[in-house]
């Protein structure tokens, strides 16, 4: 358990009725946001235009309307 929280290792558990594999709640929320994410039609195209704005061309965060 501690290699899963502190290294972020998934562990594989191994039953005879089916295998699971556990994962800390860090990593497990991560996959959540990613998935919500990407059904999110036209998100994905997005994130990669932001990541390829410059920076000078960008609004400072404090002049976001949230």
């Amino acid at each position: 358990m501690e290699n899963v929280n502190r290294f972020c290792e998934p562990t594989l558990i191994v039953e005879k009725n089916g295998n699971a594999v556990l994962l800390s709640e860090e990593d497990w929320n991560a996959i959540q946001e990613t998935l919500f994410l990407n059904s999110i039609s036209g998100m994905t195209e997005s994130i990669i235009n932001g990541l390829e704005t410059p920076i000078e061309d960008c609004i400072p965060e404090e002049q976001v309307n949230c």
